[in-house]
């Protein structure tokens, strides 16, 4: 049934050599020091009256006529150098860095609301970019920390450190979580932990919200989180060390080295630990301790002549391992976790044609879990490996953009769980193994219509479909039960296509840039494989095979983002404000549960649910961007709550930033409302539980020195400076931590 979208495909690249010649030029305008993107900039053509102003976050599209195609673009900002680029070269360089007149003193954080290059090929929606220099400057353990100071997202810690992120409301197997566009979440449960990665290696993360994408699979309903590592380092050798609360240490070595200035090698190794006791006990031996390790290493050909954000043709292979030991010895417990992603991408040109984007993956993924107690014992482990591809090419023909994705993955999941316990229920599955198969085909199509007014500068129309086929097989099925019903795991094949529509509008004059966009579309989420092993009919639900159904949902999104540059004769001001709304239905939304003294979590399903929200964000920088100053505030309506379960509904977020004489000062502040959960009863009734609400604040204060070739670092951090402390078990889930970070780098 994939015949017809890959001959579109096909056909596509082929018509693309008629129309190569489009004078449409379109790209994005950012500041060389910080990358930040840069709105107002005035563009135009030397010695001609045509010209626009760059947009949200300083991307612009300039139709060129073709009389004057050998002229020259020129950028030019109150702020910036002017810069002077032919537009032959324009047409194909997508990225222009402009040189600040002044040089800000140190890095500064980087959080915008703008369309970064990947996400600019998928439809308009509400995305936030957090900056490498977000990492340095912070101090924090790992992605899940970091992410918590976004106002859309909530994440959920377990007692064992384990840390998922819920998007706007929703549950943690909604959000797909990706490593350089690879999809890192287990084919088990559709979750990945967080707290494994690495933020050393890290360029920035990508959050996209809202589940109206179509390159990022049926899975993110809620969101996308895509973490984008490094390719070019600025230095060669660079070593790093941080103590704190909890006996944590951890040690990070890192090294590049760049080869005939296209071969770039790297590799990381970092190693730490930490170790918490429980509140309520006074056993030496009442603890939890955990051992991480983490590798990665690269290999970068770059095929173009520079390596900078304009360079888009290289050879990029990547891997990465993290090994994640967890011990408790207050309730003899261990948990190991492993993963490991070997990764293969290519970017440039195949026989004379451009826009391809090429990559291969295999992945691994090992969980095992031990709990012996006196009562009974638990031994629960699953291996999974996936190997998936994904082909990508993208063209204009005149006004219009295209782009086509095949993606191909194969999964394995080898399960098993044992468990005894004195009294309990015997249910669920013993071992099994699964087998799926995802085939996808991703087309977008984007219309660009410039306008001839002073303020109103184009709109855009775009379309996108999405077409999935999910192939599931099952062999070596063991259950536990011995005198009950047993519900039967059959082949099954789901098959879905979805189609998007969204508009974005773009005005604006040398200081105020004003831009909006909507979108609407329908989603499709498979069960996961845990999802079709959750045993119902322990409920005496007729039919296990209520929980093969698909859950559905439809979607609607509207923003505006508004920003100005006011000029002083001391100061040039950036005040920027982004307000959203969206609404999300949802039909045969799977909603998790647990029965009292069974420790096994099942599923139903809700007819209808919904969820919809007002988000917004004002914020500002002065004295050329040394103060920045931002507040946020996310309104969430969730009607079920039994859906998605312990959700703020009410998050605020505050942040001031200071960049002065090699100082990085940081205050960051917040509050999310109480949550509610519930349990379900042997009867079949829930019972509701609330958690209370929370407000906190961080400390960060981080020091650079240079001499000549050697850079010093250090930074504190102290976290949850109020105390407003949550308990799970014993453990304190949120308390005060204090982290000391100190490096060297050559």
């Amino acid at each position: 049934m994939l015949f017809v979208p890959i001959f579109l495909f096909f056909f596509f690249v082929n018509v693309q050599t008629v129309y190569a010649q489009s004078l449409l030029i379109k790209g994005v305008v950012r500041s060389a020091e910080t990358k930040e993107g840069l709105s107002g900039v005035n563009i135009y053509i030397l010695n001609a009256s045509v010209g626009t102003t760059s947009g949200d976050e300083g991307w612009f599209y300039l139709k060129v006529p073709p009389a004057i195609k050998n002229s020259v673009l020129v950028f030019d900002h109150i702020a910036f150098d002017t810069l002077h680029v032919p537009i032959k070269k324009a047409v194909y360089q997508h990225v222009f860095s402009l040189s600040p007149k002044f040089i800000n003193s140190s890095e500064i954080r980087v959080t915008a609301e703008r369309e970064p290059a990947e996400i600019l090929k998928d439809l308009p929606l509400s995305v936030t970019i957090i900056d490498a220099n977000t990492f340095n400057a912070q101090g924090y353990l790992d992605a899940g920390d970091l992410l918590q100071t976004d106002q859309s997202i909530q994440i959920e810690e377990d007692y064992n450190g384990k840390k998922t992120a819920a998007i706007r409301g929703g549950n943690p197997e909604d959000v797909s979580v990706l490593f350089n566009g690879v999809k890192l979440n287990s084919a088990y449960d559709n979750i990945f932990d967080l707290s494994t990665l690495n933020l050393d290696d890290v360029e920035k993360i990508e959050i996209i919200k809202g589940s109206n994408t179509a390159l990022y699979g049926a899975d993110a309903f809620s969101g996308v989180i895509n973490v984008v590592p490094k390719l070019y380092k600025d230095y060669a050798l660079r070593f790093q060390q941080k103590i704190g609360t909890y006996a944590s240490g951890e040690w990070n070595l890192q090294f590049n080295h760049n080869f005939f200035k296209r071969l770039i090698l790297s590799a990381t190794i970092k190693k730490g630990g930490s170790k918490r006791y429980y509140a309520d006990s006074i056993g030496a031996d009442a603890f939890i301790k955990t051992n991480v390790a983490y590798y990665t290493g690269s290999i970068i050909y770059n095929l173009s002549e520079t390596n900078n954000d304009s360079s888009e043709q290289h050879i990029a292979l990547m891997y990465f391992s993290t090994k994640q030991d967890f011990e408790n010895r207050y309730y003899n417990e261990e948990v190991n976790t492993f993963n490991r992603l070997l990764t293969l991408r290519y970017l440039g040109d195949i026989a004379g044609v451009s826009g391809f984007n090429i990559n291969g993956s295999l992945q691994w993924n090992n969980n095992f879990h031990d709990l012996t107690a006196e009562d009974g014992y638990l031994v629960r482990d699953f291996k999974n490996k996936v190997v998936s591809a994904n082909l990508e090419h993208s063209f204009k023909i005149h006004t219009f953009d295209f782009l086509n994705a095949l993606q191909l993955e194969r999964s394995l999941l080898d399960f098993r769980n044992e468990r005894f316990v004195f009294g309990e229920t015997e249910t669920g599955l013993s071992k099994a193994l699964f087998e799926r198969e995802k085939y996808g085909f991703v087309s977008v199509m984007k219309l660009h219509i410039p306008t001839e007014t002073d303020f109103y500068k184009y709109t855009d129309f775009d379309l996108s479909y999405r077409y999935d086929q999910v192939i599931n097989s099952y062999q070596n099925i063991s259950y536990r039960q011995t005198n009950a019903p047993l519900p039967s795991l059959n082949d099954k094949t789901w098959q879905s296509s979805i189609l998007k529509f969204a508009a974005y509008f773009s005005g604006g004059n040398k200081n105020i840039s004003l831009n909006g966009f909507l979108n609407y579309g329908k989603n499709v989420r498979f069960p996961t494989m845990y999802q079709q092993i959750s045993a119902p009919f322990v409920l005496q639900i007729d039919s296990p095979e209520q929980n093969l159904v698909l859950e559905r949902s439809r979607s609607f999104e509207i923003g505006a983002f508004f920003s100005k540059n006011v000029q002083t004769d001391a100061d040039i001001v950036d005040k920027k404000l982004r307000v959203s709304y969206f609404r999300i239905y949802y039909y045969n939304k799977y909603r998790i549960f647990y029965l009292p003294e069974i420790p096994v979590p099942f599923y139903d399903t809700v007819a209808d649910a919904e969820i919809s929200g007002v988000e917004a964000k004002a914020s500002s920088q002065a004295l050329g961007g040394l103060i920045n100053y931002s507040f946020a505030i996310s309104r969430y309506f969730i009607s079920d709550p039994s859906a998605f379960p312990f959700k703020s509904d009410l998050k605020m977020v505050g942040d001031f930033r200071l960049n002065y004489a090699g100082f990085v000062l940081q205050l960051h502040w917040f509050k999310e409302n109480e949550q509610t959960g519930f349990v379900r009863n042997l009867d079949g009734a829930f019972t509701e539980t609330k958690l209370p609400g929370f407000m906190n604040l961080d400390f960060h204060l981080k020091k650079n020195i240079t001499f000549g070739p050697l850079k010093l670092f250090s930074n504190i951090s102290i976290r949850n400076l109020l105390e407003d402390k949550t308990e799970l078990g014993g453990i304190a889930l949120r308390d005060r931590r204090v982290y000391l970070t100190f490096g060297i780098q050559y």
